[in-house]
């Protein structure tokens, strides 16, 4: 049995307004290889190519930054695209707060921690085929889906997103009304709480010495 970790957070990120926001696309996690940030940064210069009036922040730290820098300049999107760093857990709403589109190209995902706090602050999502993507986007009802090497056709689901506000305000709205029943902290904590019992009820006793 799976059950995610609760995020306390969860009632802040569902208050936030959901209306008009700044062409902004965000990444958010570990610079790492299983994120494949390169191709995070390909999607963003097609994007860039046809909108060069859309951001890029990329919110994160990890081995592959300098690398990643360096191949934001060679594609030529170094101005559009900025490297955060870090930033406290208090504030990811207001990341969310500014930005279109959250744009995930993970070669493989778990639960997808950040892919969740998106759907509950009402930013639609545009991720690649791992299984926790899969399963939170309810296997593309709620999100855009590609495969993992699909540069041009994420960057066809962000560039419709952008230019058609409602679709997106109508695809995250329905995305957000996933989660309350499914990821409200206080049925996961039952739900966690629960399974600790069974565990402990049919654990084999152990002699003391």
């Amino acid at each position: 049995r799976c059950v995610p970790v609760p995020i306390l957070d969860l009632g802040r990120l569902l208050s936030l307004p959901t209306g008009e926001r700044e062409l902004r696309v965000l990444f958010v996690g570990r610079l790492a290889p299983e994120k494949n940030v390169s191709l995070w940064l390909e999607v963003a210069r097609r994007v860039h190519s046809e909108r060069p009036d859309v951001c890029f922040d990329i919110v994160g730290d990890g081995p592959l930054r300098p690398m990643l820098e360096a191949e934001a300049r060679r594609l030529g999107i170094v101005d559009a695209v900025t490297f955060h760093g870090p930033v406290p857990r208090a504030s990811v709403p207001s990341l969310f707060r500014r930005v279109s589109v959250l744009l995930l190209t993970s070669r493989h995902e778990g639960f997808g921690r950040v892919l969740l706090e998106a759907m509950a602050a009402g930013v639609p999502v545009v991720a690649t085929r791992t299984t926790g993507a899969i399963e939170l986007l309810a296997d593309g009802a709620a999100g855009c889906l590609h495969g993992l090497d699909d540069a041009e056709g994420m960057a066809q689901s962000v560039l419709r997103l952008l230019a058609d506000p409602k679709a997106a305000q109508a695809m995250a709205a329905h995305a957000r009304c996933l989660v309350v029943p499914r990821y409200d902290p206080r049925l996961l904590a039952l739900r966690w709480m629960n399974m600790l019992i069974e565990a402990a009820d049919s654990a084999s006793p152990v002699e003391s010495r």
